[in-house]
């Protein structure tokens, strides 16, 4: 007997996972409305990243990742530790702005 074929998606489905989930109505309504306009798939795959992300926080804090996931872990943190310095680059940036608006300048016929 031939197996079935299976249909080359390409690589633009590389990665994608699929699953079945099992919510009440009301849940699921809910859910549905929080998402808004955001794919459903697109929801879930970003749940999944973050309760990976507290099971490795956990691994991390009771000294249980592997040497290879520690370097991931670091790699993790100088990222955002990247995103951390341009956020504080452009709230310093805010701050100058705000500042020199109070700041009252000497017009040139009043002295």
């Amino acid at each position: 007997m031939k197996r079935p074929e299976v249909a080359d998606v390409g690589s633009a489905a590389a990665g994608v996972r699929m699953a079945r989930v099992r919510a009440d109505e009301e849940t699921w309504a809910t859910f549905r409305a929080l998402a808004g306009a955001r794919p459903i798939s697109e929801v879930l795959g970003q749940l999944v990243l973050e309760e990976v992300r507290r099971y490795r926080s956990r691994q991390l804090r009771d000294g249980s990742l592997q040497p290879r996931e520690l370097l991931d872990a670091l790699e993790r943190a100088r990222e955002q530790q990247a995103d951390l310095e341009l956020v504080v680059l452009r709230l310093e940036a805010l701050t100058r702005v705000s500042d020199d608006a109070r700041t009252v300048r000497p017009t040139p016929d009043s002295g």
